[in-house]
């Protein structure tokens, strides 16, 4: 009896020991989260598509913007604390596209036949679609937001200005004869500006804490930029709003092309010919459209991945 005692009294704390081992070796393989706090009245650019976080904190005036090169983000955190007004930012921070190459000019008709009337410039071409908002994935254990508000703002870009028509060709001046002269050609109407690029759309978001059903966008009219909602500036509220971005605007018109010249009369005793006149000017082109605005993005992320 005592020999069972004793060897049950032995193995117990053996085996004790061995789960707390093992317990141990497990914990030391897992990598330990960093905490994260944005200080107040600064904005932080994230430069990776995704991060991960142990407790993440937002001061007022704090914002969490992301590199222009990044189009989908995932954020991840056990714990989220918001302390004032804070704002997470998927706009991307990047320079208007710039406006197309105007077109050349067309070559202008020879003077040794009758004028010619020049050729009208080419269109200009269209502008740049916007740069759409970045796209998020935001999933948080548990969030603290009593003493503050975030704002999740989604605007896409504005459109690049539509490129600049083409110039009118100029008009051909034809042969001067003894017997006749005629008025030389008119000039080509200059070119249509292209219609401005289409605006950005919004990011497409997915933020969720606690594993809920994730929060829906909040309504919003107009286009970029948008400026804070008044519900983002209520202790406890987070406000996803944004708007797509406007279209750009329409590339000017083309000049019209310059008249041919006329001739002036060529004299002489035999001669019928009587002066004539330079042709006139083309018509300036018509400057484009602008583009219409971007799209509200109502589709998950594409990175959204739910397990």
């Amino acid at each position: 009896m005592r020999a069972k005692m004793g060897i049950s009294g032995h193995r117990r704390p053996l085996i004790l020991a061995a789960v707390l081992l093992a317990c141990l070796g497990t914990a030391r393989t897992q990598p330990q989260k960093t905490d994260a706090a944005i200080p107040p009245n600064s904005t932080i650019v994230f430069g990776g598509s995704v991060s991960d976080f142990g407790t993440l904190t937002l001061n007022d005036g704090s914002v969490i913007a992301f590199a222009p090169s990044l189009l989908n983000v995932t954020i991840t955190c056990d714990h989220l604390i918001v302390n004032g007004k804070a704002e997470i930012d998927l706009t991307r921070r990047e320079a208007l596209p710039e406006a197309p190459v105007k077109p050349g000019t067309p070559t202008q008709a020879g003077n040794d036949n009758a004028p010619q009337n020049g050729q009208n410039g080419n269109s200009g071409q269209a502008g740049t679609k916007g740069a759409n908002g970045i796209n998020l994935v935001f999933k948080a254990g548990s969030a603290d937001v009593s003493n503050g508000a975030l704002w999740i703002n989604t605007d896409g870009g504005q459109g690049g200005s539509g490129g600049p028509g083409g110039d009118g060709a100029k008009g051909s001046s034809g042969p001067s004869t003894c017997t006749h002269n005629a008025n030389g050609g008119n000039g080509g109407a200059g070119g249509a500006g292209g219609i401005g690029g289409a605006g950005g759309d919004t990011g497409a978001i997915w933020f969720s804490v606690g594993g809920v059903p994730p929060l829906v966008p909040h309504p919003t009219n107009g286009v970029s930029p948008t400026p804070r909602p008044p519900e983002a500036n209520l202790n406890g509220a987070i406000v996803i709003a944004g708007n797509p971005g406007p279209g750009g605007s329409g590339g000017p018109g083309g000049n019209g092309g310059p008249g041919g010249e006329g001739h002036g009369k060529s004299g002489g005793v035999f001669c019928t010919d009587t002066g004539s006149s330079s042709g006139s000017g083309g018509p300036h082109g018509a400057n484009g459209p602008n583009g219409p605005p971007g799209n509200f993005t109502r589709t998950p992320p594409p990175n959204l991945s739910i397990h």
